[in-house]
């Protein structure tokens, strides 16, 4: 029985993000979203001009929640930067039919733009500038929302629970006389951990700036 559901711009982002976020992880489509809110889906057109709009969106609202999410103080800017990476990752992993389309999509959106200033403005605070300031920033960025939506889309597609603790590889590694190293530390690899690689290469890009701001400082 379709449920009706006044159609507005609220109503329709409430639908998708409920949508988004279903096990599994499957895509969002202009038809679901109609029969979730009771319409034909040809009615959202007077809302979104397509699929990848509605995407972009869904992806922007994303991003300002994780910069919502910041708490620390302006100045403690390397907690600002892990804290954003984090809620990144859980936001990803909330709704992740869109936190896996993010390594390919720019929203174009407030949401988007806010994020960036909050990394830039962090790195500004340690002390970066010109060139040293932009190229961090978009090692940070690339690397949290590339990490972020291979950790949405992995645990989507293995139907495990947001909170759950899961191995950075999942199928059998079998190495053979060509590969020594590999058989060496198999079980050390397969004991790697997503959430544990990811903060821990979010904390590298972090020092890698808090060392660049010092030697700046000295110069």
């Amino acid at each position: 029985m379709k449920v009706r559901t006044p159609l507005d711009r609220e109503a329709l982002m409430q639908g998708a993000r409920q949508l988004a976020a279903r096990p599994g992880g499957g895509s969002v489509s202009l038809r679901d979203l109609g029969k979730l809110l009771g319409v034909d889906h040809t009615a959202l057109y007077r809302h979104v001009r397509n699929k990848e709009e509605l995407v972009r969106m869904l992806l922007d609202s994303m991003l300002q929640q994780a910069v919502d999410a910041v708490t620390a103080p302006e100045d403690d800017w390397q907690q600002r930067l892990m804290q954003f990476a984090a809620a990144v990752r859980d936001v990803f992993v909330q709704y992740p039919a869109i936190g896996s389309e993010a390594v390919v999509l720019s929203t174009y959106g407030e949401g988007e733009l806010n994020a960036m200033e909050l990394m830039m403005s962090a790195f500004h605070t340690a002390g970066l500038r010109d060139d040293e300031l932009v190229q961090h920033y978009g090692l940070f960025s690339s690397f949290t929302l590339a990490r972020a939506a291979g950790i949405a889309r992995s645990r989507a597609a293995r139907g495990v629970a947001r909170e759950a603790s899961v191995p950075w590889m999942d199928a059998p590694l079998h190495a053979g006389v060509a590969q020594p190293l590999v058989g060496r530390w198999r079980e050390q690899i397969l004991g790697l951990v997503d959430d544990d690689l990811f903060e821990e290469g979010a904390r590298t890009i972090v020092e890698s700036a808090a060392r660049a701001a010092l030697i700046h400082s000295r110069s």
